[in-house]
Order: structure tokens, then sequence, then C-alpha cells
């Protein structure tokens, strides 16, 4: 389930910002392999091979039985003109990350520190004594890994690296957060948490989240100038980073377009050849892609004939969760619910809020659509598209669409769902509650309704991939890893 590339190459980003960043100067030493082992819950050929790639591109030595040490040297001029460049071309993105961050982020800590026991919060205590930058990276890290949830993980990383304010070194000039600044934060986060008020935990991190954007505003205003339109780099949440990527983002392309009726199903796919010039990709590439539909028990090929569309609802293709790229997915699956469960009030608040009348009701058209059809499994997905598409925050719209790509890989569970008891009636009620409360724009009922909704099929999809083979432990398996700050980080 692990992919070395994918994780060496977050081992490498991380390290590469740091020591560009200057908190990894020239002459120092880098914590050992075995401690970044233990710190990134990783093999060390993974390490060695992010290791290898500094070392090659002359940030690092490194030797058999001695220490790794930064050779990389940078003037000031250098390290300014990198800081420059960095957040010229990111300058656009920084108030809609913030904004995503209270909606998106603030609801997961929560859920981490609510799921904390009392030594757990003792250790916040203990990293307010020792206010550093790291150690608020450090708290983050603690608290989000409390949901056990690599996917969760996964998406904090991204934010952070694409940020960089937290990896940076005050000697680079960039001071956001004071000691004391950050000893009150963790002081009131871990006192009203021991407390379970979480009224006032909650308000807290709202504030400090805000008051921390307005630093960075106020950093970025004055000490940097945006980069041209055409040079900005927009947020990306990187769930895939390796060789595979285009390939399932086309299955997540293709699976979208089966849903939503542009290929019907039992009719068949294009050729090859045609696909490939369709969607600007090799004729190699669409075959591996058909390769992971055909698992997936989306798409069956026919000699003769070509690709066949399955009859999904009649149960006409199953997964092969023996296939190591499924097994992989549909562990994403199973842990992009509880980014739902914990997110979805905030983003469908400020979703319903921007979005036109004409766009609710094409929205319950579509409901009332599935209704009729019998397909109200479907509804779900629908709303996710909604805020995917709709959202006024770039953030919001590239997480759920993410979010949504990954519903798509249970496309072929849609039968089973429909034979397990009361399946059925349970997504039909839910879309007629869904059409009512969008009649009275109750979006808190919404909400409430979705919340519910996912609650219990989140508790089916386990339930469905352990008798299917999948082991408990390997549903919190994925491309994450630990980033827990090490002594010599301190």
């Amino acid at each position: 389930m692990q992919n070395k590339q994918h994780f060496s190459n977050l081992i490498y980003e991380y390290f590469f910002l740091r020591i560009r960043f200057q908190y990894y100067e020239c002459g120092d030493t880098l914590p050992s392999i075995d401690t970044l082992c233990d710190e990134f819950s990783v093999s060390s050929q993974t390490v060695k091979s992010a290791l290898r790639c500094l070392r090659s591109e002359g940030y690092i030595s490194m030797h058999n039985g001695r220490p790794t040490t930064v050779i990389f040297r940078q003037t000031g001029e250098d390290l300014s003109d990198f800081i420059t460049g960095y957040y010229s071309k990111r300058y656009k993105a920084f108030a809609d990350l913030n904004e995503t961050g209270l909606l998106i982020y603030i609801p997961l800590i929560m859920e981490g520190l609510c799921r904390m026991n009392d030594d757990e919060i003792s250790g916040i205590f203990q990293l307010s004594e020792q206010p550093t930058t790291d150690n608020l990276l450090h708290f983050y890290c603690f608290v989000l890994q409390k949901l056990d949830n690599p996917l969760i993980m996964n998406l904090f990383w991204e934010t952070a690296m694409f940020e960089g304010f937290l990896l940076a070194q005050k000697n680079a000039g960039i001071s956001l957060y004071s000691d004391q600044t950050i000893r009150d934060y963790l002081k009131a986060v871990a006192g009203y948490a021991a407390e379970r008020n979480w009224t006032e935990t909650y308000k807290v991190l709202f504030t400090f989240q805000k008051q921390t954007f307005e630093e960075v505003k106020r950093y970025v205003q004055k000490h940097i100038s945006p980069a041209p339109d055409s040079e900005q780099i927009p947020f990306k949440w990187r769930i895939y980073r390796e060789h595979p990527q285009i390939c399932y983002s086309l299955s997540v392309r293709l699976l979208h377009e089966m849903c939503m009726g542009e290929y019907s199903e039992a009719e068949y796919l294009p050729s090859y050849e045609k696909m490939s010039v369709k969607y600007n990709v090799s004729v190699s590439t669409m075959r591996r892609t058909v390769y992971v539909l055909h698992h997936l028990g989306a798409v069956q090929p026919v000699n003769g004939k070509g690709t066949r569309i399955c009859r999904i609802r009649e149960g006409d293709g199953m997964p092969d969760l023996s296939i190591a790229p499924i097994r992989r997915n549909m562990a994403f699956f199973f842990q992009a619910f509880e980014i739902i469960m914990y997110s979805c009030e905030e983003a469908l608040h400020i979703t319903f809020s921007a979005i036109s009348p004409e766009e609710k009701k094409q929205l319950k058209e579509q409901l009332r659509k599935y209704l009729a059809l019998g397909c109200c499994e479907i509804s779900l997905w629908r709303l996710l598209l909604t805020v995917a598409v709709g959202s006024p925050l770039q953030g919001i719209r590239e997480i759920y669409g993410n979010i949504y790509g990954l519903f798509l890989w249970g496309y072929s569970l849609k039968p089973s769902h429909e034979t397990e008891p009361d399946n059925k009636r349970m997504y039909r009620m839910f879309t007629e509650e869904l059409i009512q409360a969008l009649e009275t724009d109750d979006i808190d009922q919404c909400a409430a309704l979705i919340k519910q909704f996912v609650s219990k099929q989140f508790i089916f999809a386990e339930k469905y991939l352990i008798r299917h083979g999948f082991q408990q432990n390997e549903l919190r398996l994925s491309s994450s890893i630990s980033f827990l700050l090490s002594a010599n980080e301190g």
C-alpha cells in the first residue's frame, strides 16, 4: 500500500524548503537516517532516495559512516531572491487558502482535540514551554494524527509546504509568530481542551488563525510584489505525485462522465485511439487507464467489440480488490468520508451563499430526477460536485474536487449498497429530505443531513472492505507520512 516514490518526494521537498529558507545552513547536519525513518515512519531506502536527490542537486554531502551535512551556500541576496520568488508566485493564493483553512482545518483540529486523553493534552502544555515555530508545527501534527487518517495528514502537509511559513527560520527574515504568541496560544488550547470547553477552544483556534493571516498579509504586502498572473501558482492538493497520477486522474474523469450520463451503461467506450485524442494522452496511458477501470468493475473488455461499460446497477461489475491500485484508491475513498463529516457544514454554507438561484434550482431538479430514476445513491456525489464547482474559494473547490474524485472510486460498490437492508429506502429518504431543505433554503439542515448520511455510509464502507479482505489497519494506510519532529529540530 505504501508508495516509496511518493514518500521520498515529500521528504525531499520538506528538506529542500528547510535548506532554501535557511532553517539548515551550510555546515549544519541533518538528523541520522535512523532518526528520519522513525520520524517519518518510512524505510531507510525511502529516506536515502530523498537524500540522494538533495545530494545530486548540490544541497548536501552524504557518505557512509558520516553525518549528512548541508553544503549549499547562499548569500543574503540569494536568500532574499528565493523568498521573493517563492511568495510572489503564490501571492494570490494566500488569502483564499487562509479562508479555506478556517473552514476545513479548524473542524479537523477540533475533532483531534476531542479524541485526546488527559496525558495527550498535557503534551500540548509541554510544547508551550518551548514556544518555537517547530513546536507549533509539532502541535498540528500531534493533534491531527489523533484522527488516524493519512489523507488528512497528506492535505495538511500539502498546505503547509505550499505556504512555507511554518518551515522557515527566523534568521531568514520571516518572523510571523512571536514566542509569547505561540506560548499563549498553545496554553489556551490545552487549558480549554483539558476542561472539555469546546466552545472556547474553537474561539482560540479561530482567532489565532485569523491573527496569523493578518501577520502573513502584512509580511507579504510589505516585502513581496505579486508575480504576473501568468506566473501565479494556485494551491493544488497532490494526492498522487508519482507516475500513475495521469492514469488515476483520467480514471476519475471517465468515472465522472459515466455517472453523469456522457457514457451510458451497457454502451461501449470509444477506441483507445479516439480516447487518446479526446483526452490528450498516449494510447498506452489510455490502455492503462482502462485496465484500472476494468479491475474496478466499471468496464468489461469484450473480444472483437471493444470495452463495454458495466451495468453497474445490476451488479455486472465488481472491484477486484486484489489489485494494488484498486486497494490503494479504496483506502483513499474510505478516508475521504471523515473530511466530509467534519467540514461539510462550513463548505456548504459558503458554497450556497455564492451560487445563484438558478444553480440551486438545477440542483433540486437533478435530485428530483434521481428520485424518478431510482438512483438516489448518487445524490451525495451531486452535492460534492456542487461544492467542487460552486464554492467561491479555490481551496475549497480543489479539496472537494479531489474528494468527489475519490468518492467515484466507490462507483462499483453501488449495487452492494442497494442489497443491504434498508439502504435503498435510506437513499431515497436522504434525497427527499435534501430537496425539502433546499426548498426552504435551510442550509443548516442540508449540512446536518449530509453529515448524518456520510457517517452511516462510512460505517458501511468499512464493513464492506473488511468483508472483502481489507485488514482494519490497512484502511488507514496510504501515501502519508508522520512528520514528527525530532529534538534535532526543536
